[in-house]
């Protein structure tokens, strides 16, 4: 089965379902996107392979919303075809900031308590 024929099954899927035009198009789109990224049958797609696309999204600095999206369409992509994503949740990325950063937001809060309450959690 090529990626056309996937993209059309998963939007006839989401037509019975009653999902908006808005949703049907980015669902679509992030599909075809995942599929072109990897390049190989659908039924040889592993877990492993959404990692590598979700790093991929992060690494091209995609938003949060996005990937999100892009997240949400392949596990609706997985269950179409019968396969189960144990990951359920798309891993929370830890931003660290830098000592700069941290002493500008230090700085910034004018009232002493607060000040304190936060050089504590941070130090």
């Amino acid at each position: 089965m090529n990626n056309q024929d996937i993209i059309d099954k998963i939007a006839l899927e989401l037509n019975l379902r009653e999902k908006s035009d808005n949703k049907i198009r980015k669902y679509l789109l992030h599909i075809d996107c995942f599929l072109s990224f990897l390049g190989h049958d659908i039924d040889t797609i592993e877990e492993e392979d959404i990692e590598d696309y979700m790093t991929y999204l992060r690494n091209i600095q995609k938003s949060r919303n996005y990937i999100k999206t892009a997240f949400d369409s392949i596990r609706f992509l997985f269950h179409s075809y019968g396969k189960n994503i144990k990951t359920t949740k798309l891993k929370k990325e830890r931003q660290i900031s830098s000592d700069e950063e941290i002493d500008i937001i230090i700085s910034n809060i004018c009232e002493l308590k607060p000040r304190l309450l936060v050089m504590e959690i941070i130090i």
